[in-house]
C-alpha cells in the first residue's frame, strides 16, 4: 500500500491537472477487466437481464443498507466535486462544453455498465453461495472455487485499476475541499512551492488513507459504511450543488436547463428517500 501510495502522490505532486485526468482516463480502460470476469462467470444471462430490467424490492435492513451502499458509492460527492475541479481548472471555452458534456455523459454510460458487470460477477458467486469477504484479497480469491481461477485473476486485476483510479480522486479532492475552506491557493496545476498547503493537506490525507490500511480494520467493512454515509450526505450536497448550478451569476450566464434542472432534482429526491428509508430502518421501524 506505501509503494502505491507513494507514486500516487507523486503523479498528484509532480503531473498537471491535464496530464493526471489522462493518466486517469486511460487507467479506466482496466476496468473492463470487471466485463471479462463477468463473462468467465457461470451466470445465467435471461435470468440476469430479467431481475436487471424488472428488480425485485424489499424493506429488510440488510436490502435498504446494500441498496443505500451502493448508491452512495455510484453517485458520491468525490465524483461531482472532482468533475468540477476539473473544470474549473481546465477553463474551457463555450464552443468546448459541447465535447465535454458528450464526455461527461459517455463517462457515465460507462461507469454504470462496469458497475453492472461487478454486480453480475459478484452476484452469481458470492451471492449465491453467501460468501462473506473482508479484504479487497479475499474477494478475488473467494472466486476461484466458484468461478475459476481466471475470473478471480481478472477480478483482481479490475479490483487494482480501481485502486489506481479512486485513490487519486479521493485524495484529490479532499486536498481540494480543505483548500477552499480555507481559502488556500491550490490546484493541481499549480507548483508546490506555490500551494504548500494544498499539497501538505493531499499528502495527510493519503498518510491518513495507509495508516488505516496497517490496523485491524476490516477493508470491506469500512468501505461499506462509508458508502452509507455518501449515500446520506449525497443528497445534501447535490441539491446545493442545483441550486448554485441555476443561478446564472454563479454560472456566468449558463445556468442548467430545465431538463438537466429537471433530472437532477429526481435523482436527489431518489437518493434522499433511499437515506430516509435507510434512517428510519435504523430507529426500528421496519423491524
Amino acid at each position: 500500500m506505501a509503494p502505491l501510495s507513494a507514486a500516487i502522490v507523486a503523479l498528484l505532486v509532480l503531473g498537471t491537472n491535464r496530464s493526471v485526468q489522462r493518466v486517469l482516463k486511460y487507467l479506466t480502460l482496466a476496468l473492463l477487466a470487471y466485463a471479462v470476469s463477468a463473462i468467465l462467470t457461470n451466470v445465467s444471462w435471461s435470468q440476469v437481464l430479467h431481475h436487471s430490467f424488472v428488480p425485485s424490492f424489499s424493506l429488510t435492513h440488510d436490502d435498504i443498507a446494500g441498496a443505500l451502499a451502493l448508491i452512495g458509492t455510484t453517485i458520491t460527492s468525490y465524483v461531482f466535486v472532482w468533475q468540477t475541479v476539473g473544470l474549473a481548472e481546465e477553463r474551457p471555452t463555450p464552443d468546448e462544453l459541447g465535447p465535454k458534456q458528450l464526455d461527461a455523459a459517455f463517462g457515465i454510460v460507462f461507469a454504470v455498465v462496469i458497475i453492472w458487470f461487478i454486480l453480475v460477477a459478484t452476484g452469481a458467486t458470492l451471492g449465491v453461495h453467501h460468501e462473506t469477504v473482508q479484504t479487497a484479497q479475499d474477494a478475488a480469491r473467494a472466486l476461484t472455487p466458484l468461478a475459476g481461477s481466471a475470473a478471480s485473476t481478472v477480478f483482481g486485476l479490475g479490483l487494482l485499476a480501481s485502486a489506481l483510479i479512486a485513490v487519486p480522486v479521493l485524495m484529490g479532492t479532499a486536498a481540494y475541499v480543505v483548500g477552499a475552506e480555507f481559502g488556500w491557493r491550490r490546484g493541481l496545476s499549480e507548483p508546490v512551492a506555490r500551494a504548500p498547503r494544498f499539497y501538505a493537506a493531499l499528502a495527510v490525507s493519503t498518510a491518513a488513507a495507509v495508516l488505516v490500511t496497517l490496523g485491524h480494520v476490516s477493508a470491506i467493512q469500512l468501505l461499506f459504511y462509508a458508502s452509507i454515509a455518501g449515500g446520506i450526505g449525497t443528497p445534501v450536497a447535490l441539491a446545493c450543488l442545483l441550486v448554485l448550478a441555476r443561478d446564472g451569476s454563479v454560472m456566468h450566464g449558463r445556468p442548467i436547463g430545465g431538463g438537466l434542472r429537471t433530472a437532477g432534482w429526481v435523482v436527489t429526491a431518489t437518493m434522499g428517500l433511499m437515506s430516509g428509508l435507510y434512517l428510519l430502518d435504523q430507529l426500528g421501524v421496519f423491524r
